[in-house]
């Protein structure tokens, strides 16, 4: 904490002789040299203190006058140490006066205020790659797929019920260019609703890139898709993995692809999995420094589908993936450097904006997360789920009911089904209770969760990847704090 140049006021509390100071409980403190990282996690508040701020601290053992704190500390100045006790409560580590400086309830609202904007189509179950970790299109009916009248009735309904004036539909398989023409119907009817209903729709697809001809690339274009393709790094990286049914790797045609259609004008974003933790800076050196993109996602192989059976990435893997997220930021972070601009790494950005802000954008790291409430999943067969992730052994507990029966306004408030589903918040969740940084990852995933372990009230699997990570990135920030904006991060430097 920098000493402040005078002594500011707090809002509501005059930082006078008698205010009475103490400590919020819970706090919890990690040493590091000759500096201290302060962690609140209600408020999800952290600081790193100096030697000085620290001694502040130090004297709060128990409730004390404001005038009691400057006699006990007489080797720093008064306005320093009150400087210091109004920087602690506006991070939720102190109280004056009794009143903490957060609302939580107000801090983390319960609802989506214009509930379910994200709309997940799994149009297809077929695809045309048989990758080793899938398991998008484990189990089910691999051939089946949308028909273009119940993607329509999906659209209508969506837009006739749902209050948000900006609704967002992800085109998902399986591969979804093999529905192409059921895509494009679907976007053709979106623009008709718009008009219709007075709201906006935007576009998105994840493929395997194998299919992305010129021809679909200008018509993608044309309605302003953005597109997430599928490039799990360098050849010898990305053909380990992503193979055709006889085994044959598809690297060569999924970057021709990718290339060609970003050269087009389509707006085009590469998704690497990273199976092995050491792959992560070599991953990013190759998206960014050899192919020059931005903005990509890198996210970390999960024990799920053909990948439970054939790997082991259970939580014993979770340090070894921070290790190598770690590296991967220093290599983001010299490549921002270097570019003279921001460079976005989707996993990374989320945890600093996390980090330095209150907002909780991202519906899969906060709590409760969006299931149900930021977004609605549907199947091929219309069936409404909660979460757009699901295998054949999780899609039961996430299943809300038939489109038909279903009002989409009111399932976010009215189903008993997704109430269920939101008790899975960091209160309920044994581990994630006691640990410092649950409100900066929500829990993490509870698809994830439920299909490691059978059961919806656990932690992540990778739980302790996000537990080291997020406190590390905290000692980066206090020492870096430029590498917020130039990773994609937002606000200030603690918050």
């Amino acid at each position: 904490m920098a000493k402040p140049a005078m002594p500011p006021q707090v809002p509501g509390v005059q930082l006078q002789e008698q205010v009475l100071v103490a400590r919020t409980e819970g706090v919890q403190i990690f040493r590091r040299g000759g500096r201290v990282l302060a962690i609140e996690p209600q408020s999800a508040s952290w600081t790193v203190m100096d030697p000085a701020s620290w001694a502040v601290y130090v004297r709060l053992d128990r409730p004390r006058l404001l005038s009691n704190l400057w006699r006990q500390l007489p080797e720093l100045q008064p306005g320093f140490v009150s400087s210091v006790v109004e920087q602690l409560h506006r991070l939720g580590m102190v109280g004056l006066n009794g009143r903490p400086f957060h609302d939580l309830a107000r801090l983390w609202p319960d609802h989506e205020p214009l509930g379910p904007r994200f709309l997940a189509l799994r149009v297809t179950e077929a695809c045309n790659f048989a990758c080793s970790y899938c398991y998008n299109c484990s189990g089910g009916d691999p051939g089946a797929t949308m028909t273009l009248p119940l993607g329509r009735r999906i659209l209508e309904k969506a837009f006739r019920e749902l209050p948000a004036p900006h609704l967002s539909f992800d085109f998902m398989g399986g591969e979804p260019l093999l529905a192409f023409e059921t895509i494009l119907g679907l976007m053709a009817y979106g623009r008709e609703l718009e008009q219709k209903h007075q709201k906006a729709a935007s576009f998105l697809m994840q493929t395997n890139g194998a299919l992305l001809t010129p021809e679909r690339v200008r018509c993608l274009r044309d309605f302003r898709v953005g597109v997430g393709v599928s490039l799990d790094g360098p050849a010898e990286i990305h053909d380990r993995n992503r193979c055709l049914l006889g085994g044959r790797g598809t690297h060569h045609t999924v970057l021709n692809n990718l290339l060609r259609a970003r050269d087009q004008g389509l707006r085009v974003t590469p998704l690497a999995v990273v199976e092995r933790p050491s792959d992560y800076p070599r991953v990013l050196d190759y998206l960014v420094g050899e192919l020059g993109f931005e903005f990509l996602h890198l996210n970390p192989c999960s024990a799920l589908g053909r990948a439970r059976e054939t790997r082991r990435l259970g939580p014993e893997r979770a340090e070894a993936f921070h290790r190598g997220f770690m590296a991967m930021l220093e290599r983001a972070w010299h490549h921002s450097r270097k570019l003279g601009r921001p460079l976005a790494v989707h996993n990374l950005s989320d945890m600093l904006a996390n980090l330095t802000s209150k907002r909780r954008d991202l519906m899969c790291m906060r709590s409760p997360c969006g299931l149900g409430d930021a977004i609605l999943s549907f199947s091929v067969q219309g069936e409404v789920l909660a979460c757009e992730e699901y295998e054949p052994s999780t899609k039961g507990t996430f299943y809300l009911g038939q489109l038909e029966d279903l009002d989409l306004g009111s399932l976010a408030l009215n189903s008993t089904q997704v109430q269920a589903l939101r008790q899975r918040r960091v209160e309920n969740i044994p581990r994630c209770s006691r640990c410092p940084i649950r409100r900066f990852c929500g829990g993490g995933c509870a698809h994830k969760a439920l299909a490691w372990s059978g059961e919806l009230l656990r932690e992540d699997p990778m739980c302790r990847f996000y537990e080291l990570t997020f406190i590390e990135l905290m000692w980066k920030i206090a020492d870096e704090p430029e590498i917020v904006p130039a990773l994609g991060g937002c606000g200030n430097a603690s918050s």
